[in-house]
């Protein structure tokens, strides 16, 4: 298995990019992480192996964009505009004073 690494990139960089150049050339693609901010990465060829709450991989879902829309009720393509209304604690996103998820999914549905 090869490993990828880049100097002054961190690894969700460098795996988006991957799995990015892979989805454009039709190559399906798993990326398997707890790290929720990968489901922005989810296409019609990746998809996102994430655990359960408290669990392991092995008791994990396979996220494709329908399982994102039913978690999220957003596109996978909207989670960074979600996360930047809501904030993020985990990566130091403030986000907008008064939005909580709720808000943040209310608000983007009315600007997209």
């Amino acid at each position: 298995m090869p490993i990828y690494e880049l100097e002054g990139f961190e690894a969700d960089d460098v795996l988006g990019t991957l799995s990015k150049q892979a989805s454009e050339q039709g190559i399906e693609t798993v990326i398997v992480t707890g790290d929720a901010d990968m489901m922005q990465l989810v296409t019609d060829n990746t998809k996102v192996l994430y655990p359960k709450p408290r669990g392991s991989f092995g008791d994990a879902d396979l996220y494709d964009a329908a399982a994102v829309l039913a978690k999220y009720e957003i596109k996978p393509e909207n989670i960074a505009d979600y996360k930047a209304l809501k904030g993020d604690p985990s990566d130091n996103i403030p986000g907008v004073k008064g939005i909580g998820e709720k808000t943040a999914v209310k608000t983007h549905s009315a600007i997209r």
